[in-house]
């Protein structure tokens, strides 16, 4: 969905996906598959393809993470309906920012932008049980 929240927490800043940014994410989410519930491969062209439907949704926003304005990541607020939405999707490229708990600095922000800006009470998320590092940030 297009749309033009963003926040800053600390040592990250959240702006909507660009296209810019849609091949670093595919990479970045190629090389941490196994995190997520689509755990197959993503080619360049189902990536395109993938961003021009999310264009399309009224109840999806994806952020781009931001750290010394270099982009590092993503993170998504989607599924909203009545008030309630999900928090998921959180992906940062620990190579090219080696300081912990940016995912936390993330997490905070999205929080905050979710239920400070748009409009959301509730936030629901899941997580894999093997995804250490992510029960540890939330």
């Amino acid at each position: 969905m297009k749309h033009d929240y963003s926040g800053t927490f600390k040592r990250v800043s959240l702006l909507p996906l660009t296209e810019e940014y849609i091949e670093n994410l595919r990479l970045l989410r190629n090389r941490h598959r196994e995190c997520f519930v689509f755990s197959g491969e993503i080619s360049h062209d189902a990536q395109v393809s993938w961003y021009n439907n999310y264009l399309e949704k009224e109840n999806d926003y994806v952020f781009s993470v931001f750290a010394e304005n270099i982009w590092i990541g993503s993170v998504s607020i989607y599924n909203i309906s009545k008030g309630i939405g999900e928090f998921g999707r959180l992906i940062i490229d620990k190579t090219l920012l080696k300081e912990k708990g940016i995912g936390l600095d993330t997490t905070i922000c999205a929080c905050d932008l979710a239920f400070n800006h748009m409009g959301i009470t509730e936030l629901t998320l899941q997580v894999y049980e093997s995804n250490i590092p992510a029960h540890k940030t939330y």
